[in-house]
């Protein structure tokens, strides 16, 4: 991923929120990763999280930075330490009175080459004390059938246990959560149902949540460029009988991962000439598309403007109009092809 946009609905538009921005190392590990705001009509710088690797390319420190007063400011800090190519511990650090200060501790323990143990110690009252536990057990398979999380400092939250079902892809397809309401006795409490298109990518992510009965609560929506590049999430909310838009994020490649080599390869988008236009923009998709194919264009906000035509040759055109046939306005515009589990997008630049 180069470039991630979060936009926020509002009044029935997608307005521009944040974006933060990829660099990688020669081994496709992340670098740096930047957050603007937007604000005022322009991007600002918000936050930076920089990734350091050792000699065996494990990642062994994070540092977040804020941006005040034209300075990147520190934030918070992780150091990570191995056994072999396992984690086994994390301190997480944060800037107070211009120095480092200790907040908590991830202690990992594993068996049979399996984390089964994660203990979770924090600073309380200048000490460090043991807070939560999160324990695995797993299937024959080897896949996670079950986790628990034991508060161990702090009465007032409850026990929590997580079940994972899996489809025959191996894929998670149902995870339930349940509280501890007396010792052994366990109560739902959330479920998450995952549907998966024809690549086996997830396609739709649903969250309920038990009241007197299973209630939508949230759903996300998943868009795919390719088989493992995932261009378009959308988040939205259970309200009034219908799910309503909360968040929308929009994901730019520069590289995607090839199935059978895992290496970076060029990303096979859109053919578009010329961009940036002036007057009139031609479209090449990099199959051959059917009849019921559906191209639109969008504005910043997430707005459909207009939708188009394919011609038998195989290529579309956009002459910078929307659906009223009035021109629009120079700026930055997304091209969104979808025909059948096929989809893709390019961003075009009207001049």
């Amino acid at each position: 991923m180069d470039t991630s946009t979060v936009y926020t609905a509002n009044d029935a538009f997608w307005n521009e929120y944040t974006r933060s921005l990829y660099t990688y190392t020669p081994s496709h590990k992340t670098s740096t990763i930047t957050m603007q705001v937007f604000n005022s009509d322009s991007w600002q710088a918000s936050m930076r999280t920089i990734h350091t690797y050792d000699a065996s390319d494990l990642n062994t420190l994070i540092i977040s930075y804020n941006y005040v007063d034209n300075n990147w400011q520190n934030i918070s800090r992780t150091e990570i330490s191995y056994t072999g190519d396992q984690v086994s511990l994390r301190n997480h650090y944060t800037w107070q009175t211009n120095q480092w200060i200790l907040s908590s501790q991830y202690v990992y323990q594993y068996q049979d080459e399996q984390l089964f143990r994660i203990y979770v110690n924090i600073v309380l009252d200048n000490e460090l004390t043991a807070y939560l536990v999160y324990e695995y057990t797993y299937n024959t398979e080897g896949q996670i059938s079950q986790a628990t999380i034991s508060y161990l400092a702090d009465v007032s939250f409850q026990n929590l246990r997580y079940t994972y079902t899996y489809n025959n892809l191996g894929k998670i397809s149902h995870l339930l959560v349940q509280k501890e309401i007396s010792p052994s006795q366990w109560a739902n409490y959330q479920q998450s149902i995952y549907t998966y298109d024809a690549n086996g990518e997830v396609s739709e992510l649903i969250t309920q949540e038990m009241t007197t009965a299973w209630t939508n609560v949230y759903r996300n929506l998943y868009y795919y460029q390719t088989r493992f590049s995932m261009i378009e999430t959308i988040y939205q909310y259970w309200q009034d009988g219908s799910w309503q838009n909360t968040q929308r994020y929009l994901d730019e490649y520069l590289f995607v991962s090839n199935s059978d080599e895992h290496q970076a390869q060029p990303n096979p988008t859109l053919l578009v000439a010329p961009n940036p236009f002036k007057d009139k923009v031609s479209i090449q998709s990099p199959k051959t598309l059917s009849p019921l194919a559906r191209i639109s264009i969008f504005n910043i906000k997430g707005q459909s403007i207009n939708n188009l035509s394919i011609h038998s040759s195989g290529i579309a055109s956009w002459d910078g109009r929307d659906r009223t046939g009035n021109k629009v306005a120079s700026g930055i515009y997304y091209l969104h092809i979808k025909d059948g589990n096929f989809t893709s997008s390019k961003k075009l630049l009207k001049l």
